[in-house]
């Protein structure tokens, strides 16, 4: 009970404090107090009127427009031996030094935000054993000691984001087994090292957003084993390895956007086969292939899953066709809707449209690294003689879309995945450079719209094979050996139709499944 004035409040005190129960003669348990003075050293008699308030569960401090504190009081804390909770809002603390909470054996929360906290010394929290949540965010610390979290086996969050991290050492959270929540949020992190999450087997969520990433390399997180939201957005991710994200076995919400990813590597996903939502928007990405995305693509089509693209430089050609695919075939509303609106840039037709890779010795080779040159038509002839020439030729209508004069002025139109009826088709021939490539059957087909703004790219249903063709190339003395594809067609598809057992159930999408045609 109240005998020392814990809860008086006059307007010439220097600390004043708010009471739950406010009553005389009953047990504070609950206590929050607004520091006013800019003077208020540990020796003043002030905190005497803490040390008989011995059944207080709940303490915080809150300092003033004019006030001060720039210190933890562990004197006071040493004599409240019930606190459960402590918070500190807007101090002038710039160091939590070693067992500043004084080892208190119930303490469950500590919450230390908006201060100007700079640093954390070893043993900062320490023997907490009933330590639960720990947030220090929205302060100013650089430095964090290697053992500043001790002997927290029960801490399940962690908070240390809006502060100025660039490193974090080794194995700094190792003592922290049952953490399931850690926020890294809003700092100067830029490299990341599988050491650094040693010993998270339990983490749950990681967030690392706004901070100054550029690179993520092979198995970084693969200790993070139940794994289920991982958050790298706003960072200035270029490049992340194929392995990065093995061990991710139960990653459900994967955040990318507002990177500088221009390709994502094929196998990326191979380690995230529970992987729903996926967010790449505003990065620098010209494809996204269906090989990258056949490890989840089960989980595309039959869950309940987010796909966000928008904001790239997505580049028109047959590597998108899966896409189309993907939005007739999945179940999921809102994925079809958005997917509805995907947009991409069609650029002048080159080889490098249909397909891919294309070696340039090879190029060079055929002599057509230059094959349009913005006049009406481009022409590919593909043939020694006359007689055996193949020709892939490309018309503009005379109300089409016209190059841009600014730039490099390749872009002539946009495409959306939409149906359309009566489209015509012109079936290129597909150059297959190599028996590997040779199922691999690109097309470009167009559409004139009313008003000629917009050209729609369609990839070809099952185009015919021929193999064992030969052709001279235009110019060399000797002769190149390569298989040639497909054959000029002209006729109304609705719209380019993939083999259904790429997403039928009973066919399954294995790591051995072969890719459609003209998905590279």
């Amino acid at each position: 009970m109240d005998t020392t004035g814990f809860c008086v409040r006059r307007r010439d005190m220097k600390l004043m404090c708010y009471c739950t129960p406010d009553e005389n003669h009953v047990p504070v348990l609950k206590a929050e107090c607004w520091v006013f003075s800019d003077i208020l050293p540990q020796n003043d008699t002030t905190w005497t009127r803490f040390f008989q308030q011995k059944r207080l569960r709940e303490l915080k401090f809150v300092i003033q427009n004019h006030g001060r504190l720039d210190y933890i009081p562990t004197l006071v804390f040493e004599s409240l031996k019930n606190l459960t909770t402590i918070i500190i809002e807007y101090s002038q603390v710039d160091v939590v030094k070693s067992n500043a909470f004084a080892n208190l054996p119930y303490l469950e929360r500590i919450i230390l935000t908006n201060n100007h906290i700079a640093a954390l010394a070893q043993d900062a929290f320490a023997n907490h054993i009933r330590l639960r949540e720990l947030n220090l965010e929205h302060n100013q610390i650089f430095e964090i000691d290697r053992h500043a979290f001790h002997n927290l086996p029960q801490c399940e969050k962690l908070f240390l984001n809006n502060n100025n991290i660039s490193n974090l050492h080794d194995s700094l959270f190792v003592e922290m087994p049952h953490l399931v929540y850690l926020n890294l949020a809003h700092n100067q992190i830029s490299v990341l090292t599988s050491d650094i999450f040693k010993g998270l087997g339990n983490l749950n969520v990681l967030k690392l957003s706004n901070n100054n990433i550029n690179f993520i390399g092979d198995t970084v997180f693969a200790e993070l084993w139940i794994l289920s939201e991982l958050e790298l957005d706003d960072n200035k991710i270029e490049r992340i390895s194929e392995r990065a994200l093995d061990g991710l076995n139960t990653l459900k919400t994967l955040n990318l956007r507002n990177n500088k990813l221009k390709k994502l590597d094929n196998g990326l996903l191979r380690g995230t086969p529970a992987l729903l939502n996926i967010n790449v928007q505003s990065n620098e990405l010209e494809t996204l292939t269906f090989y990258t995305f056949q490890p989840i693509m089960d989980n595309l089509v039959n869950s309940t899953s987010e796909l966000l693209l928008s904001d790239n430089n997505f580049v028109c050609d047959c590597r998108l066709q899966w896409l189309f695919e993907l939005k007739n075939r999945t179940r999921y509303t809102a994925l079809r809707e958005a997917l509805e609106t995907f947009v991409c840039t069609l650029h002048d037709p080159k080889i490098s449209n249909f397909v891919e890779p294309v070696p340039n010795h090879i190029l060079d080779l055929l002599n057509i690294g230059s094959s349009y040159n913005g006049a009406n038509s481009a022409e590919l002839h593909l043939g020694g003689s006359n007689s055996g020439r193949k020709r892939f030729s490309k018309s503009r209508q005379n109300g089409g879309t016209q190059r841009g004069a600014g730039g490099n002025g390749q872009r002539l139109g946009q495409m959306q995945l939409n149906a359309d009826e009566n489209v015509d088709v012109i079936d290129a021939a597909a150059v297959a450079l190599t028996p590997e490539h040779s199922e691999h059957v690109l097309s470009l087909s167009k559409r004139s719209l009313a008003d000629g703004s917009e050209l729609t790219v369609v990839a070809s249903s099952q185009p015919e094979v021929y193999n064992g063709a030969l052709l001279a190339a235009s110019g060399i003395p000797d002769v190149a050996t390569a298989n040639i594809v497909g054959e000029k067609k002209k006729k109304s598809v609705l719209p380019a139709k993939l083999r259904d057992d790429y997403y039928d159930e009973a066919a399954g999408l294995g790591g051995g499944a072969a890719a459609p045609h003209g998905l590279l």
